[in-house]
């Protein structure tokens, strides 16, 4: 098993996160119970606004967040702002910007936060915008 130091270490030699790595850290902040990343490290990454996904991970995260837009042009989940913002994107524009914690009193349950070009999402059942 990879020690968080190690995880830490390849993430800033390579510049990105990859999809194991990133369920490596949701998994072991939700075993926890708390958030295992120092934000402080997080924003010593890359521009200091989060950690880029491989290319292969913004494919799917694009993929995804497009199914929600109706073949019109228009959607339930997102407003203009956010059909915008997604048509534009490219695979490389994606970050990973730290945990949100989904759950309640007495149980955390951490999720991804994403950025994608100034919009901020979680993604739940359907992206959940936070910014």
């Amino acid at each position: 098993m990879k020690t968080l130091e190690s995880i830490f270490s390849e993430i800033k030699e390579n510049g990105f996160i990859s999809k194991s790595q990133l369920q490596t850290l949701k998994n072991r902040s939700n075993r926890e119970q708390k958030v295992v990343i120092s934000y402080d490290w997080l924003e010593s990454i890359g521009d200091g606004y989060g950690i880029p996904l491989t290319e292969e991970q913004g494919e799917q995260c694009l993929k995804w967040l497009k199914k929600f837009i109706k073949k019109n042009g228009e959607s339930n989940v997102y407003g203009y702002r956010e059909i915008e913002i997604i048509e534009n994107a490219s695979p490389c524009d994606f970050i990973f910007s730290g945990f949100y914690d989904a759950g309640n009193g007495w149980f955390r349950n951490f999720l991804s936060i994403y950025q994608l070009n100034g919009m901020e999402y979680i993604p739940m059942k359907e992206p959940y915008i936070i910014g």
